[in-house]
């Protein structure tokens, strides 16, 4: 983290390895959560000594098991810099992380990657992942409690690549780079759908959400009192909903596995 500092890059943030419980045939190690909780200590001594003071998140792994972070809050209750846990996509459901928020820890989402659909055509992939990557990565992640959300990797190549395997269908990339062609995946456009509207400071605001295969959202109050609400239809078909606050409110169909984001000044006066 030094040697970054001085290239000018500061390190906010840490977790201790990437996914704990998967050993793999790229760099990889199992570590229980006890096993974290006492590595953890030592480098918050390392860290303070440095003078650091970079925060810790534990786990860094999927939504399958959350007893793992719990473990790692509970027994690191006084080390300050551990903040909370930070999870991964291939596992579980995104509402796993909200054991962590409601236990007093952060949130981070730090890793998924894209994949090709079974068919194998194109369209279909940009399709799919458009409606999956919004509904769970987006909307459920953000309703329970994250408060980033970073896909792995940012670009690939046409081949989905390099990688150092576990890419048995193709792992695709935020953006394509093919020679000096840049095409936009899928993801580019369920992140768009966020960081163009939701500001930096902006904070989630309660909302009704249809379950899962239905119409969802996430809404969200910037710093200057505007409104951003994040809006996917999971299901087969077209589906009618409304968005109301204070007395004001617009009705809209969104197409089936369709995504918008709507926006307005603030809640209306009277």
């Amino acid at each position: 983290m030094q040697a970054y500092a001085a290239e000018g890059v500061d390190i906010d943030d840490l977790t201790a390895q990437n996914e704990p419980l998967f050993e793999t045939t790229y760099p990889s190690m199992g570590m229980s959560a006890a096993q974290q909780a006492a590595f953890l200590r030592v480098l918050d001594e390392k860290l303070t000594a440095a003078g650091l003071d970079t925060d810790l998140f534990a786990y860094d792994h999927n939504w399958d098991k959350p007893e793992y972070p719990l473990e790692v809050l509970d027994k690191t209750q006084d080390v300050d810099r551990v903040q909370g846990a930070a999870f991964h996509c291939y596992g579980g459901e995104p509402e796993a992380q909200q054991q962590v928020r409601d236990a007093g820890g952060r949130v981070f989402f730090t890793e998924c990657s894209g994949t090709d659909s079974e068919s194998g055509d194109p369209d279909d992939t940009f399709a799919d992942s458009l409606t999956w990557q919004t509904e769970n990565l987006v909307v459920r992640s953000l309703r329970s409690g994250s408060e980033t959300v970073v896909l792995w990797n940012m670009a690939l190549d046409q081949n989905g690549g390099p990688h150092f395997g576990n890419c048995d269908t193709r792992c695709n990339g935020v953006v394509e780079i093919d020679g000096g062609d840049v095409a936009r995946n899928a993801e580019f456009y369920s992140l768009g759908h966020v960081s163009k509207f939701v500001d930096r400071g902006a904070h989630r605001i309660g909302s009704t959400t249809q379950q899962p295969g239905g119409v969802e959202d996430v809404v969200f109050e910037n710093p200057d009192g505007s409104r951003a609400a994040v809006v996917v239809n999971s299901s087969d078909s077209a589906r009618k909903f409304s968005v109301t606050e204070s007395g004001s409110s617009l009705a809209y169909e969104l197409p089936a596995g369709a995504v918008a984001t709507f926006t307005w000044p603030g809640e209306p006066a009277g």
